[in-house]
């Protein structure tokens, strides 16, 4: 079976679900799908950047997810994509990588801080549709010995179907809103698209990461 339907099914899911997380701000995607030409164009801009993303977080990216995917967010919505950040799990080889759920990330936006909230949940950027951007999970997969040492520090970019059936991998989206990092106490990944729009009007020349 074609998975693109059921992560399809699951996003919509996901970006109904954001008002019950206290998520205000609009929705930047939909489930309609993405061109290939558009695609293309987001991840030349962002591998055009990458070495900077990373240079910006020293050490092992496994954990941080939700760091890499505000930047990437910011990044690419500053440069006039739709793209938006989605909290979820994924499923690898039949097993749960993450352990969260709709209610223990329900939990977190109430009482933000638990100590493993790095490694409870996963987030990815999306242009919408079945698109995927993730700048953590390679590094986590050459630590447990699933991918070459190669693939350290780096992103990939692709389609849930497509993964799915490749590498046997899927993707389960639980809440779409970068409003969900900012109600966890983190940086609110709104904040860095101002700033890399300051950048790019060349009135702040720093780094945002």
């Amino acid at each position: 079976m074609n998975y693109t339907k059921t992560y399809l099914q699951l996003l919509r899911e996901s970006i109904d679900r954001a008002p019950e997380f206290g998520i205000t701000r609009p929705c930047m995607i939909n489930t309609d799908k993405v061109r290939d030409d558009d695609f293309d164009k987001a991840n030349y801009l962002i591998q055009c950047e990458w070495p900077k993303i990373t240079n910006s977080i020293p050490g092992y990216l496994g954990n941080r997810c939700v760091a890499l995917a505000s930047i990437v967010f910011a990044l690419l919505v500053s440069h006039g994509f739709k793209a938006d950040i989605v909290i979820g799990t994924v499923h690898h080889r039949g097993e749960r990588v993450f352990p969260c759920t709709v209610e223990t990330l329900l939990k977190e936006v109430r009482s933000p801080g638990g100590v493993d909230d790095a490694v409870a949940m996963h987030a990815w950027v999306t242009l919408g549709g079945d698109t995927i951007i993730d700048g953590g999970m390679l590094s986590r997969l050459v630590r447990t010995g699933e991918a070459p040492e190669r693939f350290d520090r780096q992103y990939f970019w692709t389609r849930a179907g497509l993964l799915s059936q490749k590498s046997d991998m899927q993707y389960h989206p639980l809440v779409v809103g970068s409003q969900f990092i900012a109600l966890i106490n983190e940086i609110d990944p709104w904040i860095q698209v101002e700033a890399y729009r300051a950048m790019l009007s060349g009135k702040m020349p720093q780094k945002v990461a």
